[in-house]
């Protein structure tokens, strides 16, 4: 998203663009001049050698940072990153308004102090869901602004054939698909049990976990509660894949069984091209999936209510595919990368021609 945001913002503003050594860094050169990137807080742990390290790496990016906003005349930062302090502690030493765009909120009790950090010096932060709101409640400073990740909608919708009936599941089994990385917070290990529970129900159906393994201890107790369950042979790994949608479409329901989820940019793609959605009632999903409107909403940790939502999409597949319609037309009003690229650049403006900085020269850097 950081990438489709530069070579939006390009087309208007001149970009300075802060980014780590990496395959990325190439491809942002294309949209402006690019500079060392900065380092992250260790929220989610860390010695205390580790935090004192980055803190003082921390202070010293400040001020590298700043030094280069006087020097290029930039007007404004904006970051896209949640624990980077550097990019707002440099904004506000060089005195120039800054924009943090909030994506995740990382599983840590220090999270919460570093965004009230955000909310005080920033003169804007962006959050993707109405759930990060209530971090910015107190003592905020910001003009809090929502404004939902986005994704490229496909193609002129044909309309998708409807889930399997549980009728023909005798001879084709129900294909479901969850994706994202094989983590605990995606929930693959509750999606398992609830395929053990469609079996024990006499539903047919296959998953596929489409995702890297980003944990190889989990992914590996996933493969053996599989083998316990007696659903190995029915549970395939297919790894990451460069084309999702396209994996999508081969589909009957994608189910999102998450612990925690901000940003379901799955469902969001399962949703354009019209395929019946599952999803946990967590996070930002409920800003995506509409219980009974444009998908079936379930409590997060319950495997059985996962397969009943299952059934209830096999047993009713015109309803399905109504709530399916319902979630493509539902993406298109309020989830193109078109419409979050353009908010973006509305909330830049905003700030550079804001009532305290009206009699300066008209901006057009941007960091």
């Amino acid at each position: 998203m950081a990438l489709a945001e530069a070579e939006h913002l390009s087309r208007s503003f001149d970009l300075t663009i802060s980014v780590p050594e990496g395959p990325l860094r190439g491809r942002f050169a294309r949209y402006g001049t690019v500079i060392d990137g900065t380092v992250s807080l260790p929220l989610w742990g860390g010695s205390a050698g580790s935090w004192l390290r980055r803190l003082a790496r921390t202070v010293r990016d400040s001020v590298r940072l700043a030094r280069v906003i006087r020097r290029q005349d930039i007007r404004l930062v904006l970051t896209n990153s949640s624990v980077s302090v550097a990019p707002v502690l440099a904004g506000r030493l060089a005195a120039v308004p800054v924009i943090v765009h909030m994506r995740d909120v990382p599983a840590s009790r220090l999270a919460s102090r570093v965004f009230r950090l955000h909310g005080r010096i920033a003169q804007t932060v962006i959050i993707i869901t109405g759930g990060m709101r209530h971090f910015f409640k107190a003592k905020s400073r910001a003009r809090i602004v929502q404004i939902p990740d986005g994704i490229e909608l496909p193609g002129p919708r044909v309309g998708a054939p409807p889930p399997r009936s549980s009728s023909s599941a005798a001879e084709h089994p129900v294909r479901l698909c969850l994706i994202g990385g094989i983590d605990p917070r995606k929930g693959q290990d509750i999606a398992i049990e609830a395929l053990a529970e469609l079996k024990d129900r006499g539903v047919d159906a296959d998953l596929d976990l489409v995702g890297r393994e980003i944990d190889t201890e989990f992914a590996a107790s996933l493969r053996e509660r599989a083998n316990d369950l007696g659903v190995a042979t029915r549970v395939t790994f297919v790894g990451e894949l460069a084309d999702v949608p396209a994996h999508l479409r081969d589909v009957d329901i994608v189910i999102a069984p998450s612990r925690r989820e901000w940003t379901p940019l799955a469902l969001m793609e399962a949703l354009a091209l019209e395929k019946p959605v599952v999803a946990a009632n967590v996070g930002g999903v409920r800003d995506v999936v509409s219980d009974h409107q444009t998908g079936l909403l379930v409590p997060p940790e319950d495997p059985r209510r996962l397969a009943d939502a299952v059934v209830e999409l096999v047993t009713d597949p015109f309803e399905a595919s109504v709530m399916a319609s319902n979630g493509r037309q539902s993406v298109e009003a309020g989830f193109s990368l078109t419409g979050t690229l353009s908010g973006v650049e509305q909330e830049v403006h905003h700030c550079l021609v804001a009532p305290a900085r009206r009699k300066r020269k008209a901006p057009r850097r941007v960091l």
